[in-house]
């Protein structure tokens, strides 16, 4: 598994800054204006470390990558709400993945569509 230098990066910046400001707050003897410090930066660096950092790498999007394989220009949902697009021998479909809908059959990846019933909703040209 490769280490993600950048996430090290974060962790140590976070402990010197959470730790370092209150400090100097302690120093001036203001412990109310620490501690206070101390959660807000508690709760900051949590916040975006959660959404910059995916376990130990980084997602690409941060520093600006792209995703090559993804689908050019980008498309919208053509399903109504909480259904997901499928693809069925050259055919898509409209699936419930969630349970959400009582008349439409639970899809999983190992299911399949059945396309002799109507529970799926078959996307067409029109």
């Amino acid at each position: 598994m490769d280490i993600d230098y950048s996430l090290i990066v974060y962790v140590l910046g976070a402990v010197a800054i959470g730790i370092g400001i209150p400090y100097y707050f302690m120093k001036l003897e203001r412990p109310i204006a620490a501690i206070g410090m101390i959660l807000a930066f508690l709760a900051i660096f949590i916040f975006f470390g959660l959404r910059w950092f995916d376990g130990m790498k980084i997602r690409p999007f941060l520093l600006g990558g792209i995703n090559k394989s993804a689908p050019w220009p980008p498309q919208i949902n053509y399903c109504p709400d909480f259904l997901s697009l499928k693809e069925k021998n050259g055919k898509y479909y409209c699936v419930d993945t969630m349970g959400v809908t009582p008349s439409m059959p639970l899809y999983t990846s190992s299911s399949d569509i059945d396309t002799t019933t109507p529970n799926y909703l078959e996307l067409t040209a029109n």
